[in-house]
This record gives structure tokens, sequence and C-alpha cells, in this order.
């Protein structure tokens, strides 16, 4: 086995812990954990929400199969990843194509042994570092003293695992409302510039809507009614998108919907009657209670190759204030503001 202690660096160490790339500092870290023991390359795999677990990636793995670790997701249980995070000790498989965990993908690809630990304690294992061996068998087991430097390096990784999901956190929070999980204004108007600016006039849809009597819901039970009205509202609009359709909240009980361009006219408002009729259900309320609240729906359709995405959330907000103007008398409950277009039917006149 080689001489771990003569393969490890400290001025490595020193140099991982600057690296403020999380991708960079993963692959750097599990190469050297690799030659450590003289292994050909390894992989970090991630516990998945559910118990399944997926490559991140696997260093070294050759050129023929590295699609296979690309995303590569499967059960934790009856294999060496799963028996590792379960019992919390690093295992050691010298012959891996006939051991009892070996699976049959990796077989193909030439693995011949493979050496894995758990990353993180007991109570939050984040996945497992797997060292593998391709063009030959390793010579004896890792000793005692090369196990201890692979899991420092492993600790490393736990802390920066860590460190990332705090700060995708963040970055989630920072652009998604805390009450509804749906994307946030500044999400919203970022989203719909690149969508614009990476490709000309195709129809896209901008919908902002509110509810007509909210007020009165907060005013007669109070502001966590309002909360369980609102989140209600979030889930129908997220069961009635499309794929590729996006929803955000502006703030209040106001939603915007970024719909993907309909085959014409009809289609369009076809999909508005369905939204409408979705959110005019009765809202369920703590205790049996129900409170009614109907929508009000502005549209906006992208055709100017100078709008962008706050003139169209102007263009939207501008056709609810006209459909909200006449909610006493309106047959329709939307208005959609497209120049040069056909007006639809409930348009002010």
């Amino acid at each position: 086995m080689v001489d771990a202690q003569a393969n490890f660096d400290v001025t490595m160490i020193r140099r991982l812990v600057s690296e403020r790339d999380f991708g960079r500092f993963f692959e750097q870290a599990a190469a050297e954990a690799a030659k450590l023991v003289g292994a050909d390359g390894a992989a970090l795999i991630e516990v998945l929400e559910g118990g399944d677990m997926q490559y991140r990636f696997f260093q070294g793995l050759p050129a023929l199969h590295l699609k296979l670790a690309a995303g590569y997701r499967f059960p934790a249980a009856n294999t060496t990843a799963g028996a590792a995070l379960v019992n919390g000790t690093a295992i050691f498989t010298a012959d891996y194509p006939n051991s009892a965990h070996a699976m049959a993908d990796f077989v193909a690809s030439g693995l011949k042994a493979n050496l894995v630990v758990p990353i993180g304690p007991a109570d939050e294992r984040s996945g497992v570092l797997a060292i593998a061996w391709f063009s030959q068998y390793p010579v004896a087991a890792p000793s005692e003293a090369t196990l201890a430097l692979i899991m420092l390096l492993t600790d490393l990784m736990h802390s920066a695992l860590y460190r990332q999901s705090l700060e995708q956190n963040l970055a989630r929070q920072a652009q998604h409302d805390i009450l509804t999980g749906l994307p946030n204004r500044r999400y919203l108007t970022e989203y719909l510039d690149d969508t614009l600016s990476s490709a000309p006039p195709s129809g896209i849809v901008v919908a902002v809507l509110d509810l007509d009597d909210f007020k009165p819901i907060n005013d007669k039970y109070g502001h966590l009614a309002g909360d369980q009205v609102l989140k209600q509202l979030a889930d129908r609009l997220k069961a009635t998108l499309r794929e590729g359709d996006v929803v955000a909240r502006l703030g209040g009980d106001e939603f915007v919907l970024v719909l993907k361009p309909m085959a014409d006219t009809a289609a369009l408002q076809d999909f508005l009657a369905h939204l409408c009729q979705v959110l005019d259900q009765p809202y369920r309320l703590t205790e049996g209670v129900t409170v009614e609240s109907l929508s009000s729906v502005g549209v906006a359709v992208h055709t100017q190759d100078h709008d962008r995405g706050e003139d169209l959330l102007r263009y939207a907000d501008h056709a609810l204030y006209i459909v909200k103007s006449r909610k006493a008398v309106r047959d329709i409950p939307w208005e959609c503001y497209e120049p040069g277009a056909a007006a639809l039917p409930g348009r002010h006149r």
C-alpha cells in the first residue's frame, strides 16, 4: 500500500480550506483522497430526500463510462455506500466484481476495488466518499493511519457541504416568498428579463392577479386566516400551471403568472376561464369555516422587441386595474392588454 504519510501534504489542506468554489473543492479533496491510497479516482455520492443516493461526480472514471456517474441515482439498500452510511465506518472491498454489493453498471465500467467512507457524524451524514481502483487491484487494505487522513478529508467535505447548503438556502430565501414558497418579485424580474433577452417575441403571457375581497377576510377572521387563503391560492396556481409556466408572489394577495405562448387567442381564453374557475372556489379555514374571494386577472402578451419584464408587468397591472374598476358589472374577470391585437372578451372599451 502507498505510504499515506509520504503523500500527505499539509499545504494541500491549507489550499483546500481556502478554495471558495465548492465544485473545485470537492473534486480536489476527492483526488487527494485517491492519491493517499494509490487509487485511480474517487466519487462524491450524496444522500437524497427519501433515502436514495446520487453521484455528484466521479473523478477518474474511465471516459467511456463518464455518463454513467452524471447524476447516477440508486437506492441505498444493499449497496456498499448504504452500508457505510448505516454502520458509520469505512468499508474496503478488495474484489468489487465478486462482492455481495457489486452493482452491475460499475462492474461493467471496470471497477476492481473500492473504499467507501461516510461523510459527516451519525446524526447528519450527508453522503459518502467512494475511492476507486480501475487500472489494478490494491496490494493491501488501507492502514489505520491512512484511514485517519482520509477521514480528515471527509470531515472537510462535510463542513463544505453544510456551508454550501446554508448558502443555497440563503440564496433561495432571497428569491422566494417565505409564506407560500413561491418565487418573489426579485426572482420574477430576473427570470422575465433573462427569458425575453434569450428569445425573440413569441407570445409569452404575463398575468397579474389578485383577490377582490381579501381585506374583509383579514378584517373578520384575522391575518392567520388570510395567510391560509394565500397559501391555498398559491397551491391552486401551482396545480393549474403547465410544464414550463412560472408563478410568483409579488406581495399581499398579488400574484404573477408567466405562461408559455398559447396556440391562439381562443386557447388563452380557455386557460383564463379554467384558471378563474379554479381560483374562485371557496377557501377552507380552520374549524370548517369557508370563505369566498373571487379573483381578477390582468394579462399582457409579449409582442414588442423592446419590451422588458417590467414593461409586461406594467401592462398586465394596467389591465388588472381596468377589470377591477368594473367588477360590479363585469361578466368576465380578466382583461387583456395586447397592443395591435384584437380585444379579448371583457376588454375595456
